[in-house]
């Protein structure tokens, strides 16, 4: 019998970045943004987009790819 246990909730509040492996783009804090994170999307080593995204939307991202958290 295997048993599951509930995965942690992610606490955003003491990271500055995340970092999602295999994608190219970056999850930043920024105070220009309304929602307080931006979103950069990178091609051969230059933002290429950024947009405003909510915690909501980062944290379901993590749920679906692997990430680094940096503080």
């Amino acid at each position: 019998m295997q048993t599951h246990y509930p995965k942690p909730r992610l606490n955003l509040e003491t990271c500055s970045a995340v970092t999602i492996t295999g994608q190219a783009v970056t999850l930043e804090r920024s105070g220009y943004s309304p929602t307080g994170w931006c979103a950069t999307g990178w091609q051969q080593g230059l933002p290429v987009a950024r947009k405003p995204i909510s915690e909501a939307e980062i944290l379901a991202l993590l749920e679906r790819f692997p990430h680094t958290l940096h503080a």
